[in-house]
C-alpha cells in the first residue's frame, strides 16, 4: 500500500475505535435540539383554546404545529397582505 492508503486505513481504524469507546447515553438534563444559523427559537405561551385550535388547524393541513405556527409569522403574512392588496386594488 502507499502512504496515503496506509494513513486512511489508520485513521479509519482510530475513528472506529473512538466511536466504540464513546458513551452515547445522554444525561437526563440534556435536551437535544436541531436548527441552523438562520433560525431562532421563540417560545410563546398559549391558552388551552388557542393551542388546541392551532394543533387542529395544523393537523387538518397535514403539517406539524410548529410549521403551522411559523407560517403565522409577520414575514409570512406580509406576502399574503401584499397579494390581498393586489387582488383588492
Amino acid at each position: 500500500m502507499n502512504r496515503i492508503s496506509d494513513l486512511i486505513e489508520s485513521e479509519s481504524r482510530a475513528a472506529e475505535e473512538a466511536d466504540d469507546s464513546v458513551d452515547l447515553v445522554l444525561p437526563s438534563n440534556v435536551r437535544v435540539t436541531r436548527g441552523h444559523d438562520r433560525s431562532n427559537v421563540l417560545q410563546v405561551h398559549l391558552n388551552e383554546d388557542d393551542y388546541r385550535l392551532g394543533a387542529k388547524l395544523a393537523e387538518e393541513r397535514g403539517v406539524p404545529a410548529s410549521t403551522f405556527a411559523a407560517g403565522s409569522t409577520p414575514s409570512a403574512n406580509a406576502g399574503r397582505s401584499a397579494m390581498s392588496r393586489l387582488r383588492c386594488g
